[in-house]
């Protein structure tokens, strides 16, 4: 039997309801936005600036930000040098 861990905000619908329509917003606004800025900077640029936004958002709401300050200095910059 496969268990799961909810946490207590994730428990309540219309949390996840604004969230759904918060993310389905996303959606056109993404698609407009990259039309707006293709007139003034190359595809590989856009790209490059919508995957480093993805990976911050990913970051965020996953809690991989607690868990890279959760590291040793040390082993954080090296991760973050290369």
């Amino acid at each position: 039997m496969v268990t799961t861990v909810v946490t207590g905000w994730m428990q309540r619908p219309f949390v996840a309801l604004g969230m759904l329509a918060i993310a389905m917003a996303m959606i056109p606004l993404n698609d407009a936005l990259i039309k707006l800025m293709s007139a003034y900077m190359p595809l590989a640029e856009i790209a490059l600036i919508r995957g480093v936004l993805s990976m911050i958002v990913l970051a965020v709401f996953t809690g991989g930000v607690s868990s890279m300050l959760a590291l040793p200095a040390r082993v954080f910059w090296s991760f973050y040098g290369r």
